[in-house]
């Protein structure tokens, strides 16, 4: 036994110690790398899941802005996008993104078009749409005044969010901000989360704005975007769908997300707070255990013009509970086998340290490369974007000249497939022998110049086309050189500059060889252009250019210009008005026609009318000398067949021997009515001219029109066909007038068909307003047409039509439609004729309606009350003595007594006699025109001083006064027109007396 066996044991003994300490030490140390590597693999997983939500989220947030970016394009490509075409394209975009809520369209709206985008809408089919607002109990009334409205006037899907159509984002001041934001940035721009603005909208959301601006691209400055600001296209995000498909898309399980606004109050406010996959999971709580892993990762999200802080955490905390009990059995193993481990530990140690320095490059190296990944996939997105969707040609070529590739614009300019341009030559492009030219400029842009050039190219179709290159180096991504080019198509601006050159040509012809004085003024009347190569009324521009028309002109014409500046800018349409100036030794008619021509300036050409309204006023003159013979013609043929009438059956009935009394009284009957024709004549005459002046009452323009019409036609082969809607207007009218006008105008239809037919009879309530073409004031009336199927009148007659005496009928007498002419114009109204040769005649009648009248009242006329004898005592005052005569006579045979006086001093002296005598008169009958006397009016007011009680019944042969249209104003209890019979004079006094 040597030394070394010796101390064996005892080294062993130490040495196991030594290995058991060492064991127990190194299965703590074991089993704590071990735990923590554990940990650290779960860290590293909850952040690669964390970190794939934010990108899928990212990339949901792009497709937001690529479609607002697509809609931008859309309305960039066209110079008005219709609701259809919005409607078709936001519902394919819905196909592709369902998690976007809402599409919109919300244009810049100036204060003085919001009635014409209410009107558009209104006739797109949205009966009920308008510029609206939200009060405080959420009711959507119309948008205040304001100087600039921003309307949703697109919406999609429009079933659902009708409410949002016609809201004025300038009412809500969040929203508001985010729009004045993006339209002052060029960029988008996104509001805090919200609460709904109607029932169907998520619980709160966001709303993403992108200005659009009419020169196709942002201004530079911020005024600039703010004057050629368009609108925003708009999308309002469904953050809960937003967040399921991300998740669906990211494939990390039962996540809990917060995704919080920090430009809100209070430090934040949540945009989405949940879990997609599990929405009835509550947020769960940090693991706060020294030795469990960092399950809470927190990032940072771009969108548009906010910062969204994104926190995820799985909704059960990853529990280590089988790594632990792994990691117990280690350290349990680790004290049982402690020898083992002794001889091994070191080994152990190093490949554990080995193992955690390689999960941690291994981490890094993931992490750098999911970066690398984010930023190129995101690089090339927007790359992939730009080209598809610019509407520039972009072709990119090698140094040799042939394409790389093209995009989609590109291709549709030339007629060419993507396949086909494809390593081609770009030479091919270039009509002719145009290669050297190719490859002189490519050299020029390799050497680094930048070419922005317009060439003539040549389509696949053999056609040519106006190109504008824009041409300069790029470099591909493995570092090779190519030529980057945009391409326009200017054929059509080509095109429309020359169709302007020439349009310019043809102005400046027109304007050279325009007799007209033509006049460029500003709202103040201050003369900017001005134009004359008239050689009579030739004025110098100095006379007017830069000076204002006050200035110039006389003061009565220069305000009547500034009168009518004013009306074409609030009204617009055409503007005429004449007037009269001192020109060349003597007075000169002018008619100026004035149009709006610009934002603040119209457009005034004066012409000089003096020779045509001479020439006017001697055709007018000529035509009422022939009217006027004609009627005197007219008249001479009637009136003298009428007194061959009556005179022939006097003359009959005074041979007392010839004649029995029977035909004595037949021949005076003949006469007496040869005298009603007569009247009926002069009443006529009185009703087109100056007199007929109508007793107006409330009557039911129903009921006349259908007695009318059945009375006309009584005996004829036609038939009328009368309608109108139950709440037919009521007029103010004189029945017997109008249904005068009916009866003539069916008796007119009736004669133009020879063989019977239909009078067609409609009538309707309309309302006129300023912008009316009829020469009536606005309001209501009662339009009446009257339609014939007859022979129709030649285009040539019409003008003549209403003239006295002019027929083309053999029965006609030519008096019918002038009374109906004269009758309607002392109505206020106005009719009109339209006729077609072998398709009939219409005429149309507006007369003045009362739209609060009952439409249910009738007309009633008054029973005459007929008296066989009076007894009472009649005072009658007429100039002439045959027919204070044959009054009398007509009166005494009725039993009364009666006394003639001739003026109206001889009735009061009369009437005064009576009274003192205790026999007054009953009765005073007053003619109301007495030649170099006192006449009615005169003499009632001083009988009313002897008697206020007085009953006067007023006569007189002119019709024209307003006493016999007004009597009951004028004092009177009655009227008798002359000539009467004895039985209209007895009713009209037994009327009186009736009335006590």
């Amino acid at each position: 036994m040597n030394a070394t066996d010796k101390h064996t044991p005892a080294c062993c003994g130490w040495m196991t110690w030594l290995v058991v300490a060492l064991g127990v030490l190194l299965s703590l140390s074991a089993f704590v790398v071990l735990h923590r590597a554990e940990r650290n693999l779960v860290e590293a997983e909850a952040e690669r899941a964390g970190f794939a939500c934010v990108q899928a989220a990212k990339r949901a947030v792009d497709r937001y802005i690529q479609t607002l970016e697509a809609m931008r394009a859309l309305y960039y490509s066209s110079e008005m996008v219709t609701r259809d075409e919005f409607e078709l394209f936001a519902r394919q975009e819905h196909l592709w993104h369902a998690d976007t809520a809402v599409l919109g369209w919300a244009p810049r709206v100036p204060a003085s078009e919001r009635a014409q985008y209410e009107a558009a809408a209104q006739r797109d089919g949205l009966a009920s749409f308008f510029i609206s607002e939200l009060t405080a109990e959420s009711a959507c009334v119309p948008a205040s005044r304001r100087d600039t409205y921003y309307p949703v006037y697109y919406i999609h899907p429009p079933e659902t969010h009708k409410r949002l159509l016609g809201f004025d984002i300038a009412s809500e001041p969040v929203r508001c901000r985010a729009y004045e934001s993006a339209r002052d940035s060029g960029m988008s721009a996104i509001t805090p989360p919200l609460p709904p603005l109607h029932d169907q909208a998520p619980a709160r959301g966001v709303t993403m704005f992108m200005p659009l601006y009419r020169g196709r691209c942002i201004p530079g400055t911020i005024d600039a975007r703010r004057a050629e600001f368009m609108g925003c296209v708009l999308a309002r995000l469904d953050c809960a769908a937003v967040m399921a498909a991300v998740a669906r898309e990211s494939s990390a399980g039962a996540l809990y997300f917060r995704v919080t606004d920090p430009r809100a109050e209070a430090g934040g406010e949540d945009v989405y707070r949940g879990s997609p996959l599990r929405p009835d999971a509550a947020a769960p709580k940090p693991d706060t255990w020294f030795l469990a892993p960092v399950l809470v990762h927190t990032y940072q999200i771009p969108v548009a013009d906010a910062v969204w802080s994104v926190e995820v955490m799985p909704v059960a905390p990853l529990r280590l509970d089988a790594a632990r009990r792994h990691s117990w059995l280690v350290l349990a193993i680790g004290l049982l086998v402690t020898a083992l481990v002794a001889s091994h530990h070191r080994d152990t140690e190093f490949r554990s340290r080995e193992l955690e320095r390689s999960n941690q490059m291994l981490r890094g190296e993931i992490a750098d490369r999911q970066r690398a990944e984010a930023v190129v996939a995101s690089s090339e997105e927007r790359y992939r974007m730009l080209f598809a969707l610019s509407p520039s040609g972009i072709l990119l070529e090698n140094a040799e000249g042939v394409i790389l590739d093209a995009n989609p614009a590109l291709c549709a300019s030339f007629g060419y497939t993507r396949d086909e341009l494809v390593g081609a030559d770009v030479s091919m492009f270039v009509p002719g022998d145009g290669a050297g030219i190719v490859k002189a400029h490519i050299a020029r842009i390799l050497a680094g110049e930048t070419l922005h050039h317009e060439v003539c190219n040549i389509r696949k179709d053999g056609t040519l086309c106006d190109m504008e290159l824009l041409e300069t180096k790029a470099t591909l991504p493995g570092g090779a050189e190519c030529i980057l080019v945009v391409a326009n198509d200017i054929s059509t601006r080509k095109r429309a500059e020359e169709q302007l050159r020439r349009s310019e040509e043809r102005m400046r012809a027109i304007l050279s060889a325009q007799p007209d004085l033509m006049f460029r003024l500003k709202r103040d009347s201050t003369c900017v252009d001005f134009h004359s190569i008239s050689q009579e009324l030739l004025l110098s521009p100095e006379e007017f250019l830069g000076k204002r028309f006050c200035d110039v002109l006389p003061p009565a014409i220069a305000r009547m210009t500034l009168e009518h500046i004013e009306r074409v800018f609030d009204k617009g349409g055409v503007s005429v008005y004449e007037y009269t100036l001192p020109a060349h030794g003597g007075n000169r008619v002018f008619e100026a026609r004035m149009v709006v021509s610009g934002p603040d300036e119209v457009l005034a050409i004066v012409r000089d009318v003096t020779d045509t309204r001479h020439r006017d006023q001697e055709t007018a003159r000529t035509q009422r000398l022939e009217s006027l013979g004609l009627l005197a013609g007219g008249i001479a043929h009637d009136f003298n067949n009428i007194l061959t009438t009556i005179l022939g059956n006097i003359s009959l009935a005074k041979m007392a021997d010839s004649w029995s009394e029977e035909d004595r009284q037949r021949l005076l009957a003949d006469a007496e009515r040869g005298a009603a024709r007569a009247k009926d004549l002069t009443q006529q005459l009185l009703t087109f001219a100056k007199g007929g002046m109508p007793v107006k009452q409330s009557a039911s323009l129903a009921e006349i029109l259908t007695e009318a019409a059945t009375f006309a036609l009584r005996g004829s082969s036609s038939r009328h066909d009368v309608r109108f809607p139950p709440g037919l207007w009521h007029a103010e009218v004189d029945p017997g007038q109008i249904g005068q006008v009916v009866h003539n105008l069916v008796i007119n239809a009736d004669q133009a068909m020879p063989n019977g037919g239909v009078v067609s009879i409609n009538a309707e309530n309309i309302l006129l307003d300023e912008q009316s073409i009829l020469p009536l004031k606005p309001g209501p009336y009662v339009h009446i047409s009257v339609s014939d199927t007859g022979l129709g009148v030649p285009p040539e007659h019409l003008e003549r039509i209403f003239d006295p005496y002019f027929t083309t009928k053999q029965k006609g007498s030519g008096l019918g439609l002038t009374t109906v002419f004269s009758i309607i114009k002392k109505h206020g109204g106005h009719i009109a004729v339209e006729s077609c040769v072998g398709a009939g005649t219409t005429f149309h009648i507006h007369v003045p309606a009362l739209p609060e009248s009952d439409t249910g009242a009738a007309i009633s006329a008054p029973a005459p009350a007929r008296v066989e004898a009076f007894h009472s005592r009649i005072l009658v005052m007429d100039d002439e003595e045959s027919i204070r005569a044959v009054v009398s006579l007509m009166l005494n045979k009725a039993g009364c007594r009666v006394q003639g006086v001739r003026d109206g001093g001889e009735a009061i002296a009369a009437f005064t006699a009576a009274k003192d005598a205790a026999d007054p008169f009953d009765v005073v009958l007053l003619d109301l025109t007495i030649p170099g006397g006192m006449g009615g009016r005169e003499t009632l007011a001083k009988l009313r001083e002897l008697d206020p009680h007085v009953k006067a019944i007023v006569s007189s042969g002119y019709s024209n006064d307003p006493v016999l249209a007004s009597y009951r104003e004028y004092g009177f209890a009655g009227v008798v027109a002359k000539p009467f019979r004895q039985e209209d004079l007895l009713n009209a006094i037994g009327a009186v007396l009736a009335a006590g």
